[in-house]
């Protein structure tokens, strides 16, 4: 989805957000973008009930903030970032998943359990 950030109004980016956990998205991998960022979420369990994984490509030295989106999320692990997760949970409050450095062109992040919304920042 393109343009999901224009405009001078955070309400309506916050909106656009909040678009991605829309039920009738659910199965679907919906991103946000623009010359600034790159805005997805992953939800976990698969319909198999196992962990579900993301790629995360993009610029080494880019940045990659994770936040959990409508509960805490549990067992994230990182790949190919600065600070890793080894199947650890984010709550609800803290910001301990901000500002995350890629140090590979090919990270990811797998998650257990919840929604997870991924926030990925262009280097310039």
């Amino acid at each position: 989805m393109l343009g999901a950030f224009g405009g001078p109004r955070l309400d309506h980016a916050l909106a656009n957000v909040w678009l991605l956990a829309h039920p009738a998205l659910a199965g679907t991998q919906v991103v946000l973008l623009d010359a600034r960022w790159r805005v997805s979420l992953v939800t976990a369990p698969d319909p198999d009930g196992g962990p579900v994984r993301r790629p995360l490509p993009g610029p080494v030295g880019g940045l990659v903030s994770l936040f959990p989106h409508g509960g805490d999320v549990e067992g994230i692990t990182t790949d190919g970032l600065q600070y890793p997760l080894r199947d650890e949970p984010l709550r609800v409050g803290p910001a301990r998943g901000l500002s995350n450095v890629r140090e590979a062109a090919n990270a990811s992040v797998t998650v257990r359990a919840g929604r997870l919304l991924v926030v990925e920042t262009a280097v310039r």
